[in-house]
This record gives C-alpha cells, sequence and structure tokens, in this order.
C-alpha cells in the first residue's frame, strides 16, 4: 500500500513515514500530500486516505476540477462515511474510504493515471453525459425557469457556491436509477429513470431548486448545508422525490435535508408533511 500510494502522487522527491498512530504520512516535495489509515476508521471503511488535492495540479486554476474529480470518485464508490484523524487545526482536504484493500489499491492506480497524462487537457476529465437519462420517454426542459445563457447573477453564485454537494446529488441520483433499473425482474422494484438529457442540464435544475428553497429544506425549512461547510451530516443537502414512486425528473424533485430523506423514505410526501405537523403540534403542546 505505501508504495502504491507513493507511485500515485506527484513530485520529484517523494517519502513516508510512520509517524501516526493508525497509519502513515506521505510527503511530496517538502510537503505533507497524503495520510493512510487502517484503523479508527468509520464502520465499515478497512482503509482511509487524506488527499491534499491542491498539490496534484501546480495550476491553481484546476484545483476546483481536481476536486470535482475527487468527489465524482467517492461518490462513485458509494459516498462513505470517513473519520477525521487529524488533530488540531482542521484542514481542508479530501476524505476518502474504502470497505477494501483491492479497491483502495484501484483508486490509487486511478489517480496515478490522471495526474500523469502528458496534455492538460486530458487530466480530470468528466463524462457529463447521464447515461441513464431516457430521452425517449422523458421530457428534457426542467419546469423551473432555468435560462441556458445569461444565468441571474444570484444564480451563478450559487452554482459556484453550491457545485460540490449540486454533483454529488446529481450523481448519487444517477447511480440510483442505474441500481434500480437493473434489479432482477423477480424483484417488486420501482423503475426510476431521468428526466434531463444530461447530467449538466440536471446539475442546473437541482441549482435553480435550492435558489427557489432559499437554502432551506423543502419539508422542514431548516436551513440545509453544503458539503464543502458541513458542520452536521444530517444536515447535509439531499436530493428528494416527491412522488417516490415517480421519476427524477423536473416537478418531482426537491432538496432536503439528508435526515429528512432518510425519515421519509418511500411514504408519501403529503402523508409525511401531515405526520411531521403532528409531530410539532405535539411538541408544542409539550407531548413528551
Amino acid at each position: 500500500m505505501k508504495e502504491a500510494i507513493l507511485r500515485a502522487v506527484p513530485g520529484e522527491k517523494r517519502s513516508s513515514k510512520n509517524d501516526l498512530k493508525y497509519g502513515f504520512r506521505v510527503w511530496s516535495d517538502s510537503k505533507q500530500i497524503a495520510s493512510a489509515y487502517f484503523d479508527d476508521n468509520a464502520p465499515g471503511n478497512q482503509v482511509e486516505f487524506a488527499l491534499n488535492f491542491r498539490l496534484f495540479e501546480e495550476d491553481a486554476r484546476m484545483h476546483a476540477t481536481v476536486r470535482h474529480w475527487f468527489d465524482l470518485r467517492k461518490i462513485h464508490l458509494g459516498d462513505r462515511e470517513v473519520n477525521v484523524h487529524q488533530r488540531g487545526i482542521p484542514v481542508d482536504w479530501f476524505r476518502i474510504g474504502f470497505e477494501s484493500v483491492e479497491q483502495a489499491l484501484e483508486f490509487l492506480e486511478q489517480l496515478r493515471f490522471e495526474h500523469r497524462q502528458f496534455e492538460k487537457a486530458d487530466r480530470w476529465r468528466i463524462v457529463e453525459e447521464n447515461p441513464a437519462a431516457d430521452t425517449a420517454t422523458a421530457p428534457c426542459e426542467p419546469e423551473i425557469d432555468v435560462p441556458a445563457d445569461g444565468e441571474p447573477e444570484a444564480l451563478a453564485a450559487l452554482n459556484s457556491e453550491w457545485r460540490q454537494t449540486v454533483t454529488r446529488m446529481v450523481v448519487t441520483a444517477g447511480q440510483t436509477i442505474l441500481q434500480s433499473n437493473g434489479e432482477p425482474s423477480l424483484k417488486s422494484v420501482k423503475v426510476k429513470q431521468s428526466g434531463f438529457c444530461s447530467q449538466v442540464d440536471f446539475e442546473r435544475y437541482v441549482s435553480a431548486l435550492i435558489e427557489t428553497q432559499s437554502g432551506r429544506c423543502a419539508i422542514s425549512g431548516l436551513a440545509i448545508q453544503r458539503d464543502e461547510a458541513c458542520k452536521d451530516s444530517e444536515m447535509l443537502a439531499s436530493l428528494d422525490r416527491i412522488d417516490s414512486g415517480g421519476h427524477y425528473a423536473a416537478g418531482n424533485l426537491q432538496v432536503v435535508c439528508r435526515f429528512i430523506n432518510r425519515w421519509k423514505g418511500v411514504d408519501d410526501n403529503a402523508l409525511f408533511l401531515r405526520l411531521l405537523g403532528e409531530l410539532r403540534q405535539g411538541h408544542a403542546h409539550g407531548i413528551q
């Protein structure tokens, strides 16, 4: 594992230090670029990495692209929870967990391949098309007015601020669609489809939803949190289908807190809102 990490990170002078209680640190050209942990990890993680993603590209303009690539890899691996092993002042590093050593080694090979591409334009490439989109049966136009050109300044700023969060939600939805449609026919499952022609269209629509909801949960009214500034994972933004039996399409989507999405599950939206109202009323009357 140690040799694999050293091969995967850039730099002329790379070395490792066994000075961590549960793992080791990796240095590149006199700067710490990574840490690997094999114990005290989040449940189910055999290996966890913390990576200083900014050191993978000298050009600062590429840093957002690198982080985007890392975020998508994490989502493709199930967006697993990861412990923060670092002590002291928090650092803005990318953290990822793996359920097996083999999975971690595969990720390192992907990482090594990306940053060693000779042409900058070929590095950290992301396929924008949504393979789950069914353009023959689903509409491509969102019901929220999101102009293709000359987006309002507020929406443009939102896209920048929420980019990582929006991408995570859209990619997760795409994975859910693929997994659902790939279930054995003997099981009773709901076929989910995407009503958007591409991942870009889907992301723009979700960004518009967040703006329309003023950054608040559509069900609870609580402020939703961005991935980049998360203080409570239960408050993270989560994409929910209003009708759980319907498609991931315009008019059937809302952004809620993660715990609300989990609590709602496959329940009818109106039913869940009614029960939530009952809970609030009971709390207001001091019912314990």
